[in-house]
C-alpha cells in the first residue's frame, strides 16, 4: 500500500508540474491546438472592448471555484473524504 501511495503521489506531483507548464504556455499563446487558437484569437489581435458576457462568465467561474474551495475546507467534508480516500493519498 505504501509503494502504491508513493507512486500515486509522485504521479500527481508530476502531473501538476505539467499542468503549470502548459498553463504558462497557454497564456503566452504557445502549444494551443489549431481549433482552440482559431476560436480564441479569430483575427490574432486584441479585442477592442471587453464584453459584459465575458465578465459575467469569469466572475461566475471564480465564484464556483471559491465555493468549491470553501466547501472542501470544512471539517464535515474532511470527515467524509477520509472515509472514502485512504489517509496517505488524501492530499494527492
Amino acid at each position: 500500500m505504501k509503494t502504491a501511495a508513493l507512486v500515486y503521489g509522485l504521479f500527481c506531483y508530476a502531473l501538476t508540474g505539467l499542468v503549470w507548464v502548459y498553463a504558462v504556455a497557454f497564456l503566452f499563446n504557445y502549444l494551443l491546438p489549431e481549433p482552440i487558437r482559431n476560436f480564441l484569437f479569430p483575427q490574432e489581435r486584441a479585442p477592442d472592448s471587453i464584453s459584459a458576457t465575458a465578465v459575467v462568465i469569469d466572475f461566475g467561474l471564480l465564484a464556483l471555484f471559491g465555493l468549491q474551495h470553501s466547501g472542501m475546507a470544512r471539517q464535515s467534508f474532511k470527515r467524509i473524504w477520509k472515509r472514502i480516500i485512504p489517509e496517505p493519498i488524501e492530499r494527492s
